[in-house]
């Protein structure tokens, strides 16, 4: 087993072959070669002295296509014979308004940018993007989505199954437009990691990548939902990033790594013949393409002469990955346009006027065992229903893991973001960074902590290190709230309304963590985590009954000192909100009453006649209502319950992160697996199903 140095010194060896695989390259006096399309031309003589250029560490610039040509066959031939690893990682729901709805929706970051999800629902009609192979022929794999609808006294009652396609992906979310369903199919990417713990010791992860690289997008005309057809199949050539839906325009972020097969591997003077070979291929064979299924046909996703270059970059500089931003009408599908950009992308963060793409760089400078990864943000304008390049910035430090979108926010024209990164003098070190569009940089405006403002974000040990880790992050308005956890639970708020001077104003200790926030008002915040005392000791050795799923409500009226006021524990459990805020639902009731379901997974014990112990698992969407009256409280209604030996659960597992929760007046409608279970808001124990 290797001790702490043997691991750090691994570590640092990886990152070297990281940073080794990512840096960007110098000048070189090599003579310019011919981009190539294919055409009659010079062939070199000499392998030029290539280097990688990687855009993510640099602004950007417009592309001629001989540019981008001649940028893109330079990372094709700098990327042979190496494997693609990932790069080292691993707008807030506003208050309800005074109409209220009578159904609840998909819950999402920015109020009009709608996220994609497994289910969808307007009030009338349930739709369903299934798990599993739901009445499939046997031997045949199919995705399919089914369709409910809801009568006039709240039953369900089955209508349709659509099959949207027979190809196998791994995820299967939905967006809702009227008439207009569209399903988008997609595989989850791999990576390899580096992610430093603490003690400065880093933790290598593998997780293999996706089976294809590809993703479909299948719309289907629900005008008739009993009648529903696919009007449109298209495939594209990459792996999917992550998508949003402003009005009636999907946008879909795509990462494409282009490669050549033609490369020979044995005789002598590989290095020139290849790269005579690649100068010559046409370029439109490195490109990712769309496929029509529907029609047969096949072009380009992109053009080279819309996409962009780090802004330094030469003839010398290469990268053969490819992030494309193609924005789809779902009107038009047929007529779609695409940007996109020289490099690799982590994920998106998206508000009403602007999507960033981020993702993370490694410094080759930082030689210490301190985390060297920074977080580059792009920013594409989406004004006109045109994605256009604006400006890039980094910050230091990296997004953590889950829901890192909501480490974001674009409030009054700034990009407020929240970083983590570990150093070996203060441990884990957080950081707010509030950013300006100047020209086309993302310059800093402030950060806290500052040399004004220097105390950190996390309790400091008696180590004299901040050894917690941020668990939580939610931007509301001119506010910010921090959840960092790893013996007690500090809720951190941070007043943003002086752009020029964040600061902590206040901050309360609890047990347990919450790994989710969600604002009901100005004065009261809901927060969804775990009740734990420490994850280093053996849960067996703690309080069994206190550790499990927790919902909180804080009050924070006072912003100088942020209290909580009431929670719930289920034992043994977890709630799928913690990694996937889709699976919170929530409607405005009343002027004073506000509603709220999540799904809950409990690992129980029973005792059998022999004194054994038996484990068995619920699975609940638990119910609540918060009243914000003069004396606000939290009430647990109770839980919609599948019971362990029911015939969905004796299918084998369901995974309880599918499960979702949908609100309509005084109705609750359950969906566990690709099947629903319904009662009424007064009983929700009291349940009718599956559908």
């Amino acid at each position: 087993m290797l001790n702490s140095n043997q691991l750090k010194l691994t570590a640092a060896a990886l990152s070297i072959a990281l940073l080794s695989a990512c840096g960007s390259g110098g000048d070189s006096n090599s003579s310019v070669q011919d981009p190539g399309n294919g055409g009659k031309q010079t062939l070199p003589d000499k392998v030029p002295d290539l280097s990688t250029g990687e855009a993510s560490a640099k602004k950007l610039r417009k592309a001629s296509a001989e540019d981008f040509t001649t940028y893109l066959k330079n990372g094709v031939y700098l990327s042979q014979g190496a494997s693609d690893v990932s790069d080292g990682s691993e707008a807030i729901s506003a208050p309800t308004s005074d109409v209220s709805p009578t159904f609840s929706t998909t819950n999402v970051q920015e109020s009009a940018v709608d996220e994609s999800d497994r289910i969808k629902y307007d009030g009338d009609y349930l739709y369903i993007a299934n798990t599993t192979d739901f009445q499939a022929a046997e031997g045949e794999h199919q995705q399919s989505i089914r369709i409910l609808k809801r009568g006039e006294t709240g039953e369900l009652t089955p209508l349709s199954s659509l099959i949207a396609s027979r190809d196998y992906y791994s995820k299967q979310r939905l967006y809702l437009k009227e008439d207009n369903l569209a399903v988008v199919l997609s595989n989850e990417r791999g990576m390899f990691g580096i992610t430093p713990e603490i003690d400065g010791i880093f933790a290598v992860t593998v997780a293999p990548e996706p089976v294809t690289q590809d993703f479909t997008l299948a719309l289907v005309d629900v005008k008739d939902p009993a009648q529903s057809n696919i009007t449109h199949q298209l495939r594209f050539d990459g792996n999917l990033v992550d998508s949003r839906v402003i009005g009636d325009s999907l946008y879909l972020v795509s990462e494409f790594s282009a490669s050549f097969n033609g490369f020979e591997h044995g005789g002598e003077d590989l290095s020139l013949i290849n790269y005579q070979k690649i100068i010559q291929t046409d370029i439109s064979e490195l490109l990712p393409k769309v496929t029509d299924i529907k029609a047969g046909t096949k072009r380009a996703l992109v053009d080279p002469s819309t996409c962009y270059v780090p802004e330094e970059a030469s003839e010398l500089n290469g990268y053969h990955q490819i992030t494309s931003v193609t924005r789809v009408s779902l009107n038009d599908p047929d007529s779609f346009t695409s940007a996109c950009i020289a490099s690799r992308t982590k994920g998106i963060y998206m508000s009403q006027n602007n999507l960033y793409l981020y993702g993370y760089y490694y410094d080759p400078q930082e030689a210490t065992f301190d985390d060297p990864a920074q977080t580059v943000m792009h920013q594409f304008s989406l004004a006109e229903d045109a994605v256009t390049y604006s400006a890039s910035g980094r910050v230091a430090g990296r997004l953590g893991n889950g829901n890192t979108n909501l480490r974001f926010s674009e409030h009054n024209d700034m990009l407020r973001v929240v970083t983590s990164r570990f150093t070996e003098m203060n441990g884990m070190v957080h950081k707010l960074y509030i950013l300006e569009k100047q020209g086309d940089n993302l310059s800093l405006i402030s950060q806290l902590p500052n040399n004004t403002r220097p105390t950190p974000i996390g309790k400091v040990s008696d180590r004299g290190l901040v050894e917690e880790d941020i668990y939580a992050v939610r931007f509301f308005g001119d506010k910010a709230y921090i959840v960092t956890f790893r013996l007690i639970d500090p809720l951190y708020v941070l007043d943003l309304s002086e752009r020029n001077d964040p600061k902590i104003t206040g901050a309360l200790e609890i047990p347990g963590y919450s790994a989710y926030l969600h604002p009901i008002s100005d004065t009261l915040l809901i927060g969804v985590g775990q009740n734990v005392q420490d994850w280093f000791i053996d849960p067996v050795a703690q309080n069994d009954d206190q550790i499990g799923a927790k919902v909180s409500l804080f009050d924070i009226s006072d912003i100088g000192a942020p209290t909580l006021l009431q929670e719930k524990i289920f034992p043994g459990g977890y709630s799928p909100v913690e990694f996937d805020y889709h699976a919170f639902s929530y409607i405005k009731h009343s002027e004073d009453v506000f509603r709220m379901t999540l799904p809950v997974e409990s690992w129980l014990t029973q005792e059998e006649s022999d004194n054994s112990v038996t484990w068995y698992r619920r699975s609940e969407l638990a119910a609540f209502e918060v009243h914000s009256g003069e004396t606000p409280k939290l009430q647990y209604i109770g839980s919609s319950v599948i019971e362990p030996q029911s015939d969905i659960e004796l299918q084998g597992y369901v995974w309880s992160g599918d499960d979702r929760g949908v609100i309509h007046d005084d109705h609750i409608y359950y969906v566990h697996g690709n099947f629903v279970w319904s009662s009424l808001w007064q009983t929700p124990q009291d349940t009718t199903g599956p559908f």
